[in-house]
């Protein structure tokens, strides 16, 4: 759940929210030309996590003390696996347009990385190739903060590693975020997604702080 969405729209929005934005970037995202799994944390919540998108969906545990350690984990699992590619996407941007995806993956095949920059200073995507991926790219980060973006870069750049960067775009952290994806849902294909079907027959919209 987005705890600072819930401190402003109250705890069972965002949690409807959340489950809504899964399921969006799921539909929007899917595609013949990747495979897809979810990355979960806390790993005991599987089971209501399975409710929700299936048993044919992999999940896999992030584990770690923070978001770098549990990040670099997911990476490592799926190196691991075989896999020679990997596109991380944060569950906060379900408009993301596919053809970002498309591009992140494209661009892997002569650059090391890949990052998509958050209107707020963060990133909503990452990717990274198996034979260029290195211990500790993501320990000791200030997540949360406005900077993380620029220090992603910087650390991205002491490992040597070369870096494409994909457009801007919003994530969604705050109610003023979920206002503007709704504003600018207008007549794409957004529009009718279960996230915006919940924010017109709910009125979370209208509703603000403290809303149950």
């Amino acid at each position: 759940m987005k705890t600072r969405l819930a401190a402003e729209v109250g705890p069972c929005h965002a949690c409807e929210l959340s489950r809504c934005f899964v399921l969006d970037l799921l539909q929007t995202l899917s595609s013949d030309a990747w495979s897809f799994c979810l990355a979960l944390y806390p790993w005991d919540k599987k089971d209501a996590m399975t409710d929700i998108v299936g048993q044919s969906l992999l999940q896999l545990p992030q584990r770690g003390n923070d978001l770098g350690e549990r990040m670099e984990g997911v990476f490592a699992d799926a190196f691991s696996g075989g896999i020679q590619e990997v596109v991380m996407i944060g569950s906060d941007v379900p408009d993301l347009p596919p053809e970002f995806v498309t591009e992140a993956f494209e661009a892997l095949a002569d650059h090391d990385a890949v990052l998509g920059p958050a209107c707020d200073g963060g990133y909503y995507l990452v990717g990274l190739r198996r034979e260029t991926c290195r211990n500790h790219l993501f320990d000791h980060l200030p997540w949360g903060t406005p900077e993380i973006f620029s220090l992603q870069m910087k650390r991205f750049g002491d490992r040597g590693l070369r870096v494409y960067i994909l457009p801007p775009w919003q994530d969604v952290d705050t109610l003023a975020d979920l206002a503007n994806l709704s504003r600018l849902a207008g007549m794409t294909p957004f529009a009718d997604s279960r996230t915006m079907r919940y924010l017109q027959s709910s009125g979370v919209l209208g509703k603000g702080k403290g809303t149950t």
